[in-house]
């Protein structure tokens, strides 16, 4: 997950044209892309609200974080709110503070748009997220407190801006097997802080290749994901793979959950993908958003390639005599993921960051 956004960045949303007719119609989901296709349509958004919710009689979830930092993200779950189950906002985090386990970031709550988001679509659980920022260690020592604690605090929140869930990060936990045995019991407390027996319990969970579990540790992490109502499984930003979201992470992804978790909890696991991008030049990487992809085809010559090997579109340029290859997602290469994950039995697909991508990307929701 992205942690960081430097400010260095574009951070504005494209502009929306909405049209009669969707990517689909207009024949550009393909493998066959070019700069040129890209420039001429990635602004223009179908006016139809169908949505991928309900695919035939297969309900799909589908989950986006917004950030504080990304105004737009509001906005656009405002406006494409039908297209969504989950919404995470990045608000919250679980830190120490002389002493006392509490929970920092009220001052970022929207109040205004959760309230709007509230009324207007109210099928959508808002899930804020709440960052674990307690050391590992600390936390495994203590566990006991730590969950009465924030469990204590939730409870004033829960009720005063009416969450139906909470989405649950803990960057480093996964990392020490003993600290993710008391993940179970700390999910189960959170869960006592909702009065509602519908509340919506979320997590991120990184996936066997972030973090190399051997099979004592995934039996461990089959309680963990046993105890969710979700798990949200990412396979962007892999260790030591330039491209965004590689057939062989997924691959890998979906033989971890059937041979070691049991198979059947895929049907909990939200697939993880990105609307960021890589811009490789020397030794860099930059990230880039949608409307930085945007300049970057109108300001150079850009080609574009399928790559078998990643099951991706990978796009080469050349600025101030200056080699780059940037990789970024297309509706092609989205639209495979989500069959993907489809075919597999996923729960569905969530993105991190709705305000990071490019209006046609509405169309495949």
């Amino acid at each position: 997950m992205l942690f960081i956004i430097l400010s260095t960045l574009c951070l504005i949303y494209p502009n929306i044209t909405l049209v009669d007719d969707n990517v689909f119609r207009r024949n550009i989901v393909t493998k066959n892309l070019t700069a040129s296709s890209i420039l001429e349509s990635y602004q223009l958004a179908s006016k139809s609200r169908s949505s991928r919710l309900l695919n035939g009689d297969t309900k799909q979830e589908v989950l986006t974080f917004i950030t504080p930092w990304n105004d737009d993200g509001y906005r656009l779950t405002l406006e494409y709110g039908y297209k969504f189950s989950f919404v995470v906002p990045v608000w919250l985090q679980a830190k120490i503070v002389n002493n006392e386990y509490v929970i920092h970031g009220l001052d970022a709550i929207n109040e205004e748009w959760l309230t709007k988001m509230q009324r207007r679509n109210p099928h959508i659980i808002i899930a804020p997220r709440l960052m674990f920022e307690i050391p590992p260690l600390q936390f495994s020592m203590e566990s006991k407190k730590v969950i009465e604690s924030l469990r204590l605090n939730l409870i004033p929140l829960i009720q005063r801006y009416k969450f139906q869930g909470i989405f649950l990060e803990f960057p480093m936990y996964f990392s020490n097997p003993t600290v993710i045995k008391f993940l179970t019991p700390l999910i189960q407390g959170v869960r006592k802080a909702f009065s509602s027996k519908q509340a919506v319990i979320l997590a991120d969970v990184p996936s066997r290749q972030k973090f190399y579990y051997d099979s004592a540790t995934s039996k461990i992490i089959q309680n963990v994901i046993k105890s969710l109502d979700y798990a949200f499984i990412s396979i962007y930003e892999m260790p030591q793979d330039p491209s965004m979201a590689p057939i062989n992470a997924f691959n890998s992804l979906v033989e971890w959950i059937q041979n070691d978790i049991g198979g059947k909890l895929i049907n909990k696991v939200i697939l993880g993908l990105p609307l960021f991008g890589f811009d490789y030049f020397g030794n860099e990487r930059n990230y880039v958003f949608g409307n930085d992809v945007a300049e970057i085809i109108t300001n150079n010559r850009v080609r574009i390639q399928w790559i078998d090997m990643y099951d991706e579109h990978v796009m080469f340029y050349t600025a101030n005599k200056q080699s780059h290859t940037l990789y970024y997602p297309t509706l092609y290469f989205l639209q495979r993921r989500f069959d993907m994950a489809a075919s597999h039995n996923f729960a569905g697909v969530g993105f991190w960051e709705l305000a990071q991508g490019m209006p046609y990307f509405f169309d495949l929701l």
